[in-house]
């Protein structure tokens, strides 16, 4: 296929495709030489590669949709009222890790953690309520069954949504989380992947740390 080879030439920038690819979960909406517009078939969601401007003539602005761009100037151009400049981080080992925290429970949310996570995150409402619905949003838990903190599955099939409770903080839970979820994706037999904001740092810190490597150049989501 033309367009798996096209971005199996910088597979670290393009790694979010892939899995998507691999499920048949995204249809090809435009194609002309290397510039692409892909969408996703479960969810509004837009993937435009290439640094042509009539990309942008064949995009329609609505307030539902998310939109990933490959090309700064292009994403910038769009002029949507938010712009998340992120980092792919890919894994390639499929070595899983042994848990060695005792102190915690690795556990699905049910719908009754809705308002948590909505309180301790900007995802929407019905997005969390879909992640639950869908098995995709875990939690950790401690020995008096208190939550400490959250990751999921992103619908792109990244890994995200990671949050750490304040009072829990400095007590190795993220690392536990991630841990957790990248077993998880390993026996699922997920690409293992995630995105991380230009600004995280300390997110970056841990994902190297975790044996993910960043890609060479960024990416960049738009929404209304």
């Amino acid at each position: 296929m033309k367009l798996i080879n096209f971005l199996e030439n910088d597979k670290e920038r393009y790694i979010c495709l892939f899995q998507l690819l691999k499920e048949g979960k995204i249809t090809i909406e435009y194609e002309n030489n290397n510039s692409y517009i892909l969408k996703h078939k479960e969810d509004e969601m837009y993937f435009i590669i290439g640094d042509d401007y009539k990309l942008l003539d064949l995009l329609d602005k609505d307030d539902k949709n998310y939109y990933l761009f490959f090309n700064k100037e292009l994403a910038e151009k769009f002029n949507l009222k938010n712009y998340m400049p992120v980092y792919n981080f890919y894994r390639s080992s499929n070595k899983k890790f042994d848990i060695d925290n005792t102190n915690y429970l690795f556990k699905l949310l049910d719908a009754s953690y809705q308002d948590i996570v909505k309180e301790h995150s900007n995802y929407p409402k019905s997005y969390i309520k879909n992640r639950i619905f869908e098995k995709k949003l875990f939690g950790s838990f401690d020995k008096n069954n208190n939550l400490t903190g959250f990751i999921g599955c992103h619908s792109e099939k990244s890994i995200g949504m990671l949050h750490v409770l304040k009072e829990y903080r400095n007590k190795g839970i993220a690392t536990f989380l991630e841990k957790n979820m990248i077993n998880y994706f390993i026996d699922n037999n997920y690409i293992q992947f995630c995105q991380v904001e230009l600004s995280n740092i300390k997110s970056m810190n841990l994902q190297e740390k975790l044996g993910f490597k960043k890609a060479n150049k960024l990416c960049y989501w738009c929404w209304d």
